[in-house]
């Protein structure tokens, strides 16, 4: 008879349903590890990119400012010598870029770009006039643009400053060469300071806003129809050229204001080179003490033509009020009482080390005799009499 089939026991569902969950538990334990995994470094990716775009931002700007900077502020450079003279030629038609070019080419400006940039900038891209030019290397880019823009001329005039001149006398002698009116040089002169501040910070404290002291006694040529504006700019820059190549040494407590008054003094009270640096340390020397420095030269700028070059000062000269006259203050004068020369300006920088207190010209090359008592002083002036007489 046929064996009946066994009947197969039905798996424990309950168990294999527990595997199932745990094996779901698990599979989910091990998703959730590996999506925390992956979103990690996508948060470091994220955060470097936010670092790299803001690092490039700071960059941009750094680099937009650099480029204001220099098409703003860059000064010219030339590659010839300072004050080297040059007949600039701007033929008619000659756009702005072409004369950019040519004044690259002619060794006057550093840069084409930082030219162009500036002529539109003053709005004098459609000013340049036709013709031939006298250009001095050297000059702002201002400068250059400044001269295109006027009348052409090629004629300059040989102008000769000596050393200690002041402005008064400036202008008498731009009047005798040039025709310029010494009255019109003077009265702006004595007032430019602010014109000029931006480019010489140190002309803020110039006394009255005057350039007195900061005109560069040199040779110039000056084509004839100099402004004062134009002269004043190229006498500065050749002081600020000369004032740049000077180390000051011993006295850097004072301001260049001070130590250009300091250089104005020395030149005024100086006939022999030499002296220079001696009467520089007098001068230090009495304003370390508080003495006041009683100084011919800035009672002598006071006086009327022709008691300006007389020997000896009376009681009424050396009583004259004025800021200036050291007879009366104590101290330097308010500001310059002419424009030194390099030598002057160096003796103030670079005084002698001397304990001199005194001075007393004794010699008619213009020697002095120097003293550091109030004996030798006294002895010093009766040989001024014994040679100059009373």
């Amino acid at each position: 008879m046929p064996v009946p089939p066994q009947t197969q026991t039905p798996p424990d569902l309950s168990r294999m349903q527990r595997r199932a969950q745990q094996k779901n538990l698990h599979g989910g334990v091990s998703r959730r590890k590996t999506s925390q995994g992956n979103g990690e470094p996508q948060l470091r990716r994220l955060h470097l990119l936010r670092t790299t775009l803001v690092a490039f931002a700071i960059l941009c700007v750094v680099a937009a400012l650099a480029v204001i900077a220099v098409f703003f502020m860059w000064p010219n450079s030339s590659r010839l010598a300072q004050g080297t003279q040059v007949d600039f030629v701007i033929a008619p038609g000659t756009n702005s870029t072409q004369i950019a070019a040519d004044l690259k080419h002619a060794g006057l400006i550093g840069n084409e770009t930082i030219f162009r940039f500036r002529l539109q900038r003053l709005g004098a891209g459609s000013n340049l006039i036709a013709g031939t030019h006298l250009l001095v290397s050297g000059w702002s880019y201002e400068r250059i643009i400044l001269a295109l823009s006027s009348s052409p001329t090629s004629t300059a005039v040989k102008v000769v400053i000596p050393e200690g001149s002041n402005i008064a006398r400036i202008a008498t002698i731009l009047h005798d060469r040039l025709g310029l009116s010494a009255a019109a040089f003077e009265a702006y002169a004595t007032t430019a300071a602010s014109d000029f501040k931006q480019q010489y910070p140190y002309l803020e404290s110039a006394y009255n806003g005057s350039l007195e002291g900061y005109l560069f006694p040199d040779t110039y040529q000056f084509p004839k129809s100099s402004t004062p504006q134009e002269i004043c700019a190229e006498m500065l820059g050749r002081f600020d050229q000369v004032w740049a190549g000077l180390q000051p040494s011993g006295h850097s407590n004072y301001s260049i204001a001070q130590l250009v008054t300091v250089a104005s003094l020395v030149e005024k009270e100086v006939s022999v080179p030499t002296e220079r640096p001696l009467v520089a340390s007098v001068i230090y020397n009495r304003l370390d003490r508080n003495m006041r420095l009683q100084l011919c030269s800035t009672v002598q700028i006071l006086l009327p033509d022709p008691a300006k070059n007389k020997l000896r000062l009376t009681a009424v000269d050396l009583a004259t009020p004025s800021p200036y006259n050291t007879y009366l203050h104590a101290g330097l004068p308010p500001g310059p009482i002419a424009n030194p020369g390099k030598a002057a300006l160096e003796a103030a920088l670079k005084p002698a080390q001397t304990s001199y207190l005194y001075f007393v010209l004794t010699g008619k090359d213009g020697s002095q005799t120097f003293a550091s008592t109030s004996a030798e002083f006294e002895t010093a002036k009766l040989k001024s009499k014994e040679v100059f007489g009373q």
